[in-house]
């Protein structure tokens, strides 16, 4: 019979298989994690490449079903009613099955017992779940559980250190005191103020346990206490991510932490973190003017610009009907760990602004607990900051054995016997555990090892080393800091005795040093190793004694080897070998003049870990050439050359800083200004621009005449040449001329600068911009006739070629927030300034109507988009208020105008 063709057929659904209701994908739901090779081999290949499809694969090979997959055959192929009797059905034993059991079997179901993995567990299965499960509840306590992570691993092996934790606990105030004194302490200190209590500095050697001791003091802190726990934040400054430059970043930071903690006021606190991030980095739309500046400041906020946040904020908190005194009655600590990068890496100004942060966050809530930890060096008074300092010393004899027992030292004698005799110094320890594991020690020797701890160690180590050419480099080598086959056989050999060798002896003798790790470690910038500062710092002046010739040699064969470090093609070696070269410069008792702060820009990541080997002359040095600070003791010692360049480094970058930061460096250089013996030229501009900056016309002045330089005693080593003389007495009158500007004597300014037109001398771009500029400004105050108009005219075309020639080179004006204001914003087609009576009424309306800083703040906000510190230099309001009046005469028009 023939077939009857039906065209509905071509139009009728076909059944679909639902591939996820195999048996494989049963056992593969309950596997959360699965090895496709082990834990399905009942199954044929057809059926693991299926799971496969619907899988990702993870890093270490196993795979992991999709989620929704998951849900899916949980649900609808096993059925959440026969969860229980399937995992015992495929015999699986996992956290993930345990979490599932706890879920379907228990009535109720605490959330703070689970691990966090059980938590991470059931946050997946909230959707299988929705009645049982609080999907958001789990989510907030798996994000404060990891916030506590790092510091789980970091104290698995903690033990001792009592008194220092009960001394952050009592500081902290926030689980019960340690004794009757202590609690009445507290109750008076919290009926007076809690701004009285200074912060807190944890400061020790390296590797003597600081950041373990703050992880388990953090992790005592979570207990609860009537329902609550302690808010943390934790900033380590050793990670990236952090900027020093901006301090509301690290405000960012710990908004983002709190809210991780208290997930009921997520939302405030979010929009808070919001807010604060559009005002810092300009992100207001329909802006074109201002779109090439966003996130490009000089200088980070500073503290106008951050009051004018807070109030923003406060704002912000009052319109959801809370105050800001209501946020933090319980204390919050705040954990800066690492300090001591800080300080390696952040200019004095950034140091000055990062502190007026913390106290004006303080004064904010008063209950912040700022707590400090980092090196040794670290001074106890920082500008007007006092610290409470708490010295975390040699281990305790609890904290040195559970130490000793992590390394390997499993015989409770040994470990006694190690601490008794050689203390607990950190590095004794591993130089001690190291001959421990080697070969032990004669316990009944204690008294004769005590008596000399350092040359037992390093004897015992020399003992052990193998090679004699090895045991000869080993101790004197220690004078250079990186150590490869190269160093030894051009550097060490000689000096140390081995004399000359081949490149292939070298080799041996090199890989022969790797294996003494109680000597040597892994170099974190390259793959050499380093000998071990520590050890080195220690031996240091023992080595020079025993060997005095031979580390002569050494360091002036380490200065000839890395001389040519400017031929060297890769830019990280070329790095090291030039920092390595200065280093042994500045080890030797040189200071090279030649070096500058762009070019110790380049390598100074490099240098940086080994600047507290440096001698007090050498840390200046650098410091002058980062603007940071230094000791006092240090700054007692230095020659007038040297402090003149060292505050004249200090006055330039405080510029773009905190204004009390100024009236400081005020204070600190009144005292030697009879002491001033010219050394250097550019501390004459700093410091008469410093007592301008401040409104101080009558010092600044008196510093100009000060430093005529027809006056026989004013001298340079090396001589100024004619031009320098000439480029330095125009800096001069150009600062003279600014003076008489903000004073309003605009036709004495004219005279002053008309000489100079057109500029016939050597000068940075930044200095001819201002110059122009200001001619300009002065030209268009003041009645002008013909000849003066067309002087007018040529100086604008003269602005316009600067501005050309630097977007042609593309050259930088680093923190001349002047300059760099005029190149962003001048344009012919807007700039106009005001004749004299109409911007001397212009500033007294004005006056009149902001009279401080903070609405001048609030001001150039609104108008301009912008704060003052992208304005202008740091200034009193007198000064800053003409700089706003004529950077607005500059733009034209409100730059917050489309």
């Amino acid at each position: 019979m023939e077939a009857q063709f039906n065209p509905e057929s071509l139009f009728k659904k076909r059944p679909v298989v639902n591939v996820l209701e195999k048996e494989v994908f049963r056992k593969a739901a309950l596997l959360y994690h699965c090895d496709l090779k082990s834990d399905f081999s009942e199954f044929s290949g057809e059926d693991i490449k299926l799971v496969q499809k619907h899988s990702y694969k993870r890093p270490d090979g196993l795979y992991r079903l999709r989620i929704q997959d998951r849900v899916k055959v949980l649900r609808d192929s096993i059925g959440v009613e026969n969860l229980v009797a399937a995992i015992d059905e495929y015999k699986i034993k996992s956290e993930f099955t345990d979490v599932i059991k706890q879920i379907v079997t228990q009535k109720n179901i605490d959330y703070s017992l689970m691990s966090n993995a059980g938590l991470y567990y059931a946050g997946k299965l909230a959707e299988l779940f929705p009645n049982r499960l609080d999907e958001e509840r789990i989510g907030d306590l798996y994000q404060r559980r990891q916030l506590l992570k790092p510091f789980e691993r970091l104290t698995r092996n903690f033990a001792g250190r009592t008194d220092e934790l009960t001394e952050l606990s009592d500081y902290v105030d926030w689980l019960p005191k340690s004794s009757i004194s202590k609690q009445i302490s507290s109750f008076f200190r919290n009926l007076i103020d809690w701004n009285e209590k200074p912060p807190l500095l944890l400061k020790g050697i390296g590797g003597i346990g600081k950041s373990t001791i703050v992880a388990k003091f953090i992790m005592e802190q979570n207990n609860e206490r009537n329902g609550k726990q302690l808010p943390f934040v934790y900033i380590d400054f050793d990670l990236p991510g952090f900027s020093i430059r901006e301090p509301m970043t690290i405000l960012l930071e710990a908004l983002r932490q709190i809210a991780a903690q208290y997930p009921t006021h997520k939302f405030l606190i979010e929009s808070i973190r919001s807010h604060i991030e559009d005002m810092i980095y300009n992100e207001d739309e329909g802006q074109e003017e201002i779109e090439q500046s966003k996130m490009q400041s000089i200088t980070g906020t500073t503290g106008t610009s951050r009051g004018f946040v807070y109030s923003s904020v406060k704002e912000l908190i009052s319109s959801y009907e809370m105050e800001l005194s209501n946020i933090g009655k319980t204390p919050i600590l705040v954990v800066f760990d690492s300090f001591e990068e800080m300080q390696y890496r952040a200019t004095s100004t950034e140091m000055h602004t990062f502190f007026s942060f913390v106290r004006e966050i303080s004064e904010q809530l008063p209950r912040i607990r700022p707590v400090f930890a980092g090196r040794a060096e670290i001074s106890e008074r920082i500008y007007n900051i006092k610290f409470k300092p708490v010295p975390i010393e040699d281990f305790d004899e609890i904290s040195a054995n559970a130490l000793l027992e992590k390394w390997r030292i499993k015989d409770p004698e040994v470990r006694t016997f190690i601490y008794e005799t050689f203390g607990g110094n950190p590095l004794m320890l591993r130089l001690a555990t190291d001959l421990a594991l080697k070969d032990g020690f004669d316990m009944n020797n204690m008294e004769e090892i005590q008596g000399q701890k350092w040359k037992y160690l390093v004897q015992r180590i020399r003992d052990h080393i193998n090679d004699e050419d090895v045991r000869k480099l080993a101790v004197p080598g220690m004078m250079v800091r990186y150590v490869n086959a190269d160093i030894i056989q051009k550097v060490l050999a000689v000096p140390t005795g081995i004399g000359t060798i081949d490149a292939q002896r070298a080799q041996e003798i090199y890989e022969e040093l790797q294996k003494e790790v109680a000597l040597i470690s892994k170099a974190v910038h390259s793959d050499e190793f380093m000998f071990r500062q520590d050890l080195r710092m220690t031996c240091e002046d023992a080595i020079l004694e025993k060997y005095p010739d031979a580390c002569k040699d050494i360091r002036q064969g380490a200065i000839n080897y890395y001389s040519n470090y400017h031929e060297i093609e890769d830019p990280t070696t070329r790095a090291i070998h030039q920092a390595e070269y200065y280093y042994h410069q500045l080890k030797r008792g040189e200071i090279p003049k030649e070096l500058t702060a762009d070019e110790y820009e380049f390598f100074r990541n490099y240098i940086e870990p080994a600047i507290i080997e440096l001698p007090n002359e050498a840390k200046l040095f650098l410091s002058s050439l980062t603007s940071q600070n230094v000791a006092q003791e240090t700054l007692d010692k230095a020659t007038d050359e040297e402090w003149e360049r060292y505050y004249s480094s200090l006055i330039w970058d405080a510029m773009n800083g905190e204004l009390e930061q100024l009236w400081q460096l005020e204070e600190d250089i009144r005292p030697r200004r009879d002491r001033i013996v010219y050394g250097f030229p550019e501390y004459m501009l700093q410091e008469a621009l410093l007592y301008q900056r401040l409104g101080n016309f009558e010092d600044s002045y008196r510093s100009l005449n000060y430093y005529a330089l027809e006056r026989p005693e004013v001298q340079f080593d090396p001589p100024l040449s004619k031009e320098e003389v000439h480029l330095l007495r125009f800096g001069l009158n150009l600062l003279e001329a600014e003076n008489l500007e903000y004073q309003e004597r605009y036709s004495e300014a004219l005279e002053l600068l008309r000489p100079y037109y057109p500029i016939d001398i050597n000068m940075r771009r930044r200095v001819r911009l201002r110059y122009y500029l200001m001619l300009y400004r002065m030209l268009s105050r003041i009645e002008t006739d013909k000849e003066t108009d067309i002087l007018r005219s040529r100086v604008m075309d003269s602005i316009a070629q600067e501005i050309q020639t630097q977007k042609e080179k593309e050259d930088s004006f680093s923190g001349d927030t002047k300059a760099r204001f005029i190149f962003e914003y001048f344009n012919p087609k807007y700039t106009h300034f005001r004749k004299h009576s109409d911007h001397n009424k212009r500033y007294r309306s004005l006056y009149n109507e902001l009279r401080n800083l903070e609405t001048l703040e609030g001001y150039c906000y609104r108008n301009y988009g912008l704060f003052l510190k992208d304005i202008t230099f740091t200034a009193v309001f007198e000064i800053a208020l003409r700089d706003v009046i004529w950077a607005g005469e500059l733009i034209g028009r409100t730059l917050t105008q489309k």
